[in-house]
């Protein structure tokens, strides 16, 4: 039955198509799908993105058969790693508390109790932008996400802390480091004193 529906639902690609050609029609189904999987947008994106650059490559060389079915499996693959990535992540935070860190700034105080209640994703990326001082590019290297993603997944926090903790929480200032006169502020704009 399903190879009869498979037959019968016409091809959106013709055979011989340019890439260009496939990724018009693939492109808005494939984010669409993996949104419904992720039950995030920008991660969806972002693992689409990276399925159908790994596809670009082999689309010359004609190594792959069924590109659709292809790139949907690349991408399903990319959303679970990054899923157990991030479940990782948040078991090994939550086994190095932030406030057991020997050398590194400390987190205390109302701003920073407000921080452990984020959701791990803007917890973690909290935490690497203003404990370990690292540029958005760094931290969505060593998260393995976008920079655009970590852009939005700080904002996010940031409109969650400023709920939290008041509209005068956040401004357009630099964030001080933490604990650490000894190292220059963060040129981010956005935080305030409130994790400092």
């Amino acid at each position: 039955m399903q190879d009869e529906q498979a037959a019968a639902r016409p091809d959106p690609v013709p055979a011989g198509a340019s890439f260009t050609s496939w990724y018009r029609v693939a492109w808005p189904r494939l984010v669409s799908a993996l949104t419904v999987v992720t039950r995030d947008r920008e991660v969806a994106a972002d693992v689409c993105a990276e399925a159908v650059s790994r596809l670009w490559e082999r689309w010359e060389g004609g190594t792959v058969q069924d590109p659709a079915a292809w790139t949907y499996r690349v991408a399903v693959n990319l959303a679970k790693r990054r899923g157990q990535r991030a479940a990782l992540e948040a078991r090994l935070l939550r086994r190095h508390r932030i406030e057991d860190a020997v050398d590194g700034p400390e987190a205390t105080g109302p701003a920073w109790a407000a921080v452990a209640q984020l959701p791990d994703r803007q917890r973690t990326v909290v935490a690497l932008r203003y404990l370990a001082d690292l540029t958005q590019p760094q931290i969505a290297e060593a998260l393995g996400i976008s920079t655009g993603t970590v852009a939005s997944t700080l904002h996010d926090a940031r409109r969650s802390l400023a709920a939290t903790l008041g509209p005068d929480a956040f401004d357009e200032g630099p964030a001080p480091t933490p604990s650490r006169p000894d190292r220059p502020a963060p040129t981010t704009p956005g935080a305030r004193h409130a994790l400092g």
